[in-house]
């Protein structure tokens, strides 16, 4: 019998920040662009928006 276990929401979370993360290294590294939403529209992400916003969070992180 194959069995899953409930998945806890925290992991789930951590989860996806970090595919999420990896996601936006490998576009920033290839030197893409990439959307995102901000206020309502369609904002898009330069390689260096996207470097910013990968130190911001993992400034932010690091203080929890």
């Amino acid at each position: 019998m194959n069995m899953t276990l409930p998945l806890d929401p925290f992991e789930v979370e951590t989860i996806m920040r970090e595919a999420v993360r990896r996601a936006l290294i490998e576009h920033m590294n290839a030197g893409n662009s990439v959307p995102t939403w901000e206020d309502g529209k369609i904002r898009m992400l330069s390689p260096d928006d996207i470097r910013l916003v990968i130190e911001k969070r993992s400034a932010a992180n690091e203080s929890d």
